[in-house]
């Protein structure tokens, strides 16, 4: 196996006192959730987010209690919050962020 040089840390090293893990991370992520149909949440300059539902009722559209990921994208070097983001996630469904990267939960509002 060949990997480029800087990045062997994303198998599972310990690289400044974090435990990484990425690639691992990424294939439980794609495995558990990743199907189903995808929506765009959120375009703005460096940050996008979309949703993988599982299309119930097959009306093209996310719908309550569909939800499966939420994913949010941000290339602009620094830590960027989006919030009131809508999602088809049941109110009181809890969030969790299976990249690694935040160990806080976000619970979804009575709004979805």
């Amino acid at each position: 196996t060949w990997m480029e040089k800087g990045y062997d840390y994303a198998l599972g090293d310990t690289v400044n006192g974090f435990q990484t893990g990425a690639i691992q991370n990424l294939v439980y992520i794609h495995n558990q959730f990743c199907r189903g149909k995808e929506w765009t949440r959120w375009t703005e300059n460096d940050f996008f987010a979309y949703e993988r539902y599982d299309d119930l009722n097959s009306n093209n559209s996310p719908d309550s209690n569909e939800g499966l990921i939420l994913v949010a994208l941000n290339d602009s070097g620094s830590s960027q919050t989006r919030n009131n983001i809508q999602t088809s996630f049941a109110p009181g469904t809890v969030l969790k962020d299976y990249s690694g990267n935040n160990t806080s939960t976000v619970t979804v509002n009575g709004s979805g």
